[in-house]
């Protein structure tokens, strides 16, 4: 099947010979005039790339791909932006809005398909990657949901035949602790379901309207919301510098919880976990060091969502989604995430976030 693009731009004479190489090329082509008409197309046809020019009529580039942000359908559709200006402003703008290309007029013929053929590459890449979590959605999850709930109808059964106050009052107890984890479980896999709908390397998608800021004290409160049976409190150590961040708190909050949580969980209750965060030029670094159960050379370049479920080694269970979160939000903001880790020895995470 033929890859669908949507070419937008208000010039007759360019937007015609574009779509000509293009169709030439074997590309579905679809065009528009302007933004308006092109996000009508867009919505209609669902196209697997386009190339929007930015001084336009009715609606310009940048207005259109603010509108393109919108729809959760088109969030992630590459867009190539065109324009005759060569400046380092304008550039900037197209990209911070989420353009992942630009062409300057007059341009190849080679430079617009080599463009085209990158981003669909990339198109085809996480088509490949969103068939494979669909996958593992359908074999994995049903099992990590069942896991709780089968305790919940089991215990409510239970309480349906017993009349000792004390006991019910313990089923009650077991039947909440096991709803808690059950709705944990389903927040995380939605959590994760809505940051595939971002596109990575455009941090605007996650700014706040005011900074967050991030000190010691903050810290301490996450560490309160990870299970008291991890002695979180009490083993964390920290060495960290306040810091101020342009985007939602949610983000960066979760990246620590999620970090620390598998740093408790994975080592040993008597064992201490150091947390440091420190500005490193135009970055902020934390680093997460445990010397609990660690993880294999091959175990590290395998963590993918999901990819830790159902494995009868306790250190591996667990795994995979909390760390593709981590690593999905800091490949939004830009950022990099590096694991470092022996087998029975230690787990070393360093995660760097551009300071802006």
């Amino acid at each position: 099947m033929a890859y669908k693009i949507l070419v937008v731009e208000d010039d007759s004479y360019l937007r015609n010979n574009i779509s000509d190489i293009l169709g030439s090329e074997n590309f579905d082509v679809i065009s528009a005039d302007n933004g308006l008409d092109g996000i009508a197309l867009a919505k209609n046809h669902s196209p697997d790339l386009i190339i929007s020019d930015i001084m336009m009529p009715k609606m310009d580039g940048f207005q259109f791909i603010e509108e393109l942000m919108k729809y959760d359908e088109l969030v992630t559709t590459p867009v190539i932006f065109l324009s005759a200006k060569a400046e380092h402003q304008s550039i900037r703008m197209g990209m911070k809005l989420g353009a992942d290309d630009y062409l300057v007029k007059p341009f190849q013929i080679d430079d617009l398909l080599d463009a085209v053929r990158a981003r669909l590459k990339k198109v085809e890449l996480i088509k490949q990657k969103t068939n494979t979590l669909r996958d593992e959605i359908s074999s994995k999850i049903p099992h990590e949901l069942r896991t709780p709930l089968v305790p919940i109808l089991g215990f409510s059964e239970m309480l349906k035949e017993d009349n000792d106050p004390d006991v019910i009052k313990e089923l009650a107890g077991l039947i909440n602790k096991n709803g808690k984890i059950l709705h944990q479980k389903i927040e995380k896999f939605l959590f994760y379901k809505d940051l595939l709908f971002f596109r990575e390397g455009n941090r605007e998608q996650l700014k706040a309207e005011s900074p967050s800021n991030l000190s010691e004290e903050r810290i301490r409160h996450i560490l309160g919301s990870i299970d008291e049976k991890l002695k979180p409190k009490n083993r964390v150590k920290l060495d960290f510098e306040p810091v101020s961040f342009d985007v939602d708190e949610l983000f960066i909050e979760t990246i620590i919880k999620e970090l620390l949580e598998n740093a408790l969980k994975y080592s040993q209750n008597d064992k201490e976990v150091y947390l440091k965060g420190s500005k490193i030029e135009n970055q902020y670094v934390f680093e997460i060091n445990d010397s609990g159960y660690g993880m294999t050379e091959h175990q590290l370049h395998s963590l993918e969502p999901f990819g830790r479920f159902d494995q009868k080694n306790f250190y591996e269970s667990g795994l995979g989604l909390g760390l593709a979160i981590v690593s999905k939000i800091v490949n939004i903001l830009g950022g990099s995430i590096t694991i470092k880790s022996e087998l029975r020895k230690y787990t070393s995470c360093k995660v760097s976030i551009p300071l802006y």
